[in-house]
C-alpha cells in the first residue's frame, strides 16, 4: 500500500516550448475522453481547480482548448468560476491541534480516516509535467472513464505525493497524483479503465499541515518543506523523504490555496 509505505535531468528546452508541449499533451489526454456534452461541461468546469497546477498555467492553454474543441461555454466557466473550497466535497478529517503565533496559523495537526484514493504515478522531464499528465489522466477517470461510465464528482484537495533527497533540496520527478473518492463511492469505488490508475486504501493517518498561497513548483515546494520542518517541535516524528502537496483552488487564481502535509510515522 502506497500510503503505508510513506509512513515507514536537466531539460534543455526553452520554457515556452515546454509549456506548449505540456499543454498540448494534457489537452490531448482530456479531449480523447468520450464524454457526453453534460459530462464534458462538468469536467471542464472542475478543470479550473487544477489544470496544469503550477505557475506556468497560461492563457494560451485556454486558446488551445478553444482551437481543439467547440466548448465555448465550458471554457467560460473554467476561466470565470473561482468559488474554490466552498462548492466541493472535502476529504474528511478531525482537527487535533493548532499552533499559532501572533494570530497567524503556523500549522495544524489532523487525523484523517482510512479511505479509498485513485492514484497514478508519473515520471516526466519536469515536476510540473508529471503533475499535469497525472492529473489529466485522473480527470478522465473522474469524468467518465470508469466502470460506472459517469461523472464521479470532485473532491478537495487533489494531492500530489512528492519525494525528496535527505537534505530536502531536490524533488524527484516521480510524482503520485491522488484523488479522494466521494463519500457515495467509498464503499464500492468505480474501477478505472486506465490500467495505470490504481484504487488504493490509504490507512488512517496523523498529518501536520501548513497553508501557503501561490504557485506549486519545485522551488516553492522545497521552500515550504523546509519552512514546515523548522516549525515543528519534533520533526523527527514525521516521515522525512515523502511529503504531500494539497491543492484547493484554481491555479490561475491570484490567491491559490495550498497546503504542505507531513505524515506522522506509524
Amino acid at each position: 500500500n502506497r500510503f503505508h509505505q510513506y509512513h515507514g535531468s536537466q531539460n534543455n528546452q526553452r520554457p515556452g516550448c515546454i509549456l506548449f508541449k505540456t499543454s498540448a499533451r494534457c489537452l490531448a489526454l482530456l479531449s480523447s475522453t468520450n464524454t457526453s456534452p453534460s459530462i464534458s461541461c462538468k469536467c471542464f468546469s472542475l478543470c479550473q481547480h487544477f489544470l496544469l497546477f503550477g505557475s506556468w498555467f497560461q492563457l494560451s492553454v485556454y486558446r488551445l482548448f478553444a482551437s481543439l474543441t467547440d466548448l465555448a461555454e465550458p471554457i467560460q466557466q473554467l476561466t470565470s468560476n473561482n468559488q474554490g473550497r466552498s462548492s466541493r466535497e472535502h476529504v474528511p478529517f478531525t482537527l487535533l491541534a493548532r499552533k499559532e503565533k501572533c494570530g497567524e496559523l503556523l500549522y495544524e495537526k489532523r487525523h484523517y480516516e482510512k479511505g479509498h484514493w485513485a492514484c497514478i504515478t508519473m515520471r516526466e522531464d519536469t515536476y510540473e509535467q508529471s503533475i499535469c499528465y497525472g492529473f489529466m489522466r485522473i480527470m478522465r477517470y473522474i469524468c467518465q472513464q470508469n466502470s460506472l461510465g459517469d461523472y464521479l464528482g470532485m473532491t478537495l484537495p487533489i494531492v500530489t505525493v512528492v519525494r525528496t533527497d535527505e537534505n530536502h533540496s531536490v524533488i524527484s520527478h516521480d510524482v503520485t497524483v491522488a484523488y479522494y473518492l466521494p463519500v457515495e463511492h467509498q464503499a464500492q469505488p468505480p474501477q478505472p479503465y486506465d490500467s495505470d490508475i490504481i484504487i488504493e486504501v490509504w490507512p488512517a493517518a496523523v498529518v501536520y499541515t501548513r497553508p501557503f498561497t501561490g504557485p506549486t513548483n519545485e522551488m516553492t515546494i522545497v521552500g515550504q518543506i523546509n519552512a514546515m520542518a523548522e516549525l515543528l517541535d519534533s520533526p523527527g516524528v514525521c516521515v522525512n523523504d515523502s511529503f504531500i502537496v494539497a491543492g484547493y483552488t484554481n491555479p490561475a487564481h491570484s490567491h491559490r490555496q495550498n497546503e504542505i502535509w507531513f505524515l506522522e510515522r506509524r
